[in-house]
C-alpha cells in the first residue's frame, strides 16, 4: 500500500477540514473545559449564618466567632443560641430555622439551593467526588465504546448527551438528581476530551 499516493489523492486541507477542525476543537475542548471548571462556581459555599428567631436580630441570637479590637468581625455560621420561653440561653444549637446566605441579587449556587452547609457540608464534597468518579469511568469506557461503535458515532452521541445533561443540570432540584446528572456530564466530557 502506497501511503504517499493515498495522501496525494486526498488533496490538501480545504474549507471543510478547517471548519471541521475548528468546530470539533471548540465543542470538544472548550465546552468540556467550561464544564470541568464550572464546579468552582456552582459548588462555591457563600457566607451563611443561622436565620435568627422572630423578634431577634442577628447580633442578639447568633454567637460571635471572631472579634478584633472589640469589634464584631464574624458570626458563627452553623450555630445559634437556644430559645426557651422567649428567652435566649447561653447554650447553642444548630440552625432550627434554616440558614440565610449573603449573596448578591440573582446569585445562586448549588450549595445554597440544596442547603449543603453545616451538617450537610460533606454532601457538597461528595458531589465533587461523584463528578471525578464520572471522569474516571468516562476514561475507562471511552476507548472501548470507540472501538465497537466508531469514534465519530461516540463523539456525536457524547456531544448531544452533554448538551442535554448540561441543560438538565440547571433544573435539578434534589441532591440525588444533581449527583446523577453531574456524574453523566463528567462521563460525556471525558469522552469528548479523549476524541479531540
Amino acid at each position: 500500500m502506497d501511503i504517499e499516493a493515498i495522501l496525494r489523492s486526498l488533496n490538501s486541507w480545504g474549507r471543510y477540514q478547517v471548519v471541521l477542525m475548528i468546530s470539533v476543537n471548540i465543542y470538544g475542548t472548550i465546552l468540556a473545559a467550561i464544564h470541568l471548571m464550572s464546579f468552582i462556581y456552582i459548588m462555591d459555599t457563600p457566607l451563611h449564618f443561622c436565620k435568627p428567631y422572630e423578634g431577634f436580630n442577628m447580633s442578639e441570637a447568633i454567637p460571635i466567632s471572631k472579634t478584633y479590637n472589640n469589634e464584631i468581625t464574624e458570626y458563627e455560621s452553623c450555630s445559634i443560641y437556644k430559645l426557651e420561653n422567649g428567652t435566649l440561653m447561653n447554650e447553642t444549637t444548630s440552625c432550627p430555622n434554616g440558614n440565610e446566605y449573603l449573596l448578591s441579587e440573582g446569585e445562586s449556587t448549588v450549595v445554597n439551593e440544596l442547603g449543603l452547609v453545616c451538617e450537610n457540608m460533606l454532601m457538597a464534597n461528595t458531589a465533587m467526588s461523584v463528578y471525578f468518579c464520572g471522569v474516571l469511568l468516562g476514561s475507562l469506557i471511552c476507548g472501548l465504546t470507540s472501538d465497537y461503535l466508531g469514534r465519530r458515532n461516540v463523539f456525536l452521541t457524547a456531544s448531544i448527551l452533554l448538551g442535554i445533561t448540561g441543560i438538565g443540570l440547571t433544573f435539578t432540584e434534589s441532591y440525588f438528581t444533581f449527583c446523577v446528572v453531574w456524574f453523566l456530564t463528567a462521563i460525556e466530557e471525558q469522552i469528548l476530551g479523549k476524541h479531540v
